[in-house]
């Protein structure tokens, strides 16, 4: 269960389509508070940068009430140009534990079909995943 202040990895990491070694770590970020006013100052909403609180509050007791939160959380994420809040489906998110291990995983993968590029089918994730991680390989 992810909780508000907890930490995640979304399998964001800088220059994914080059070449392994010019990968960057992957990319970790808070979990929020629906209500917190950073989710939504300068929004559409509330165009200001500290919004009102009460009007916040109505605002995410609705949307809860209606269901549309149910699967979505506001991460704060430090990229490298900045801080960026954005809303992400709760099915997506990892710990950083976790995160790290898939991008090692990605990495290792990545390597193994430059080095056997005459190899026919390439070879599954979750052979470079360790043992605690096989649960992150995606299904066949």
């Amino acid at each position: 269960m992810l909780r508000t202040g907890a930490w995640v990895g979304a399998g964001l990491w800088a220059n994914r389509q080059s070449h392994p070694d010019h990968w960057g770590r992957p990319f970790f970020g808070q979990i929020l508070d629906a209500a917190d006013h950073r989710v939504w100052a300068h929004s559409h909403l509330f165009p200001e940068a500290r919004p009102d609180m009460g009007k916040v509050m109505s605002l995410v007791l609705r949307l809860k009430a209606d269901g549309l939160l149910d699967d979505r959380v506001p991460v704060e994420w430090n990229f490298d140009n900045g801080r960026v809040i954005r809303w992400e489906l709760l099915s997506g998110l990892r710990s950083p534990k976790e995160d790290l291990a898939l991008w090692k995983a990605y990495k290792a993968q990545r390597f193994d079909e430059i080095n056997h590029p005459r190899r026919r089918t390439n070879r599954p994730l979750r052979d470079f995943l360790a043992d605690g991680f096989i649960h992150l390989a995606p299904s066949p």
